[in-house]
């Protein structure tokens, strides 16, 4: 089968937003902070700074970050036909999910 299908949330979701609803939910504080000049290469080396995060992890999800993906039709639900999880509901169980031991900091 060679079928291309594309899938769409039930909402647009900014990165800033997303970040910040994770905040909320973890009781941490955040400040999200502009700057004129930040390749993703240096948003890696930014990232592996401030987290445990191997720079082998981190290069590839910031470079996916420069593109920018809004589906308008949900073609895809009709071959694979799953529950999506809401956003809220994603993070709450990304927070209390026991996190294996071997993710490599």
């Amino acid at each position: 089968m060679n079928t291309a299908g594309t899938a769409e949330g039930t909402g647009s979701l900014g990165l800033a937003t997303g970040m910040s609803r994770r905040r909320q939910q973890a009781g941490l504080l955040l400040a999200i902070i502009g700057v004129p000049v930040l390749t993703p290469r240096l948003s890696s080396y930014w990232v592996k700074l401030v987290t445990p995060v191997s720079l082998d992890l981190v290069k590839p999800l910031i470079e996916g970050l420069k593109n920018e993906m809004i589906c308008h039709e949900d073609s895809i639900g009709a071959l694979i036909p799953i529950e999506r999880t809401p956003i809220r509901e994603a993070i709450r169980l990304a927070l209390t999910e026991p996190r294996p031991s071997s993710i490599k900091a």
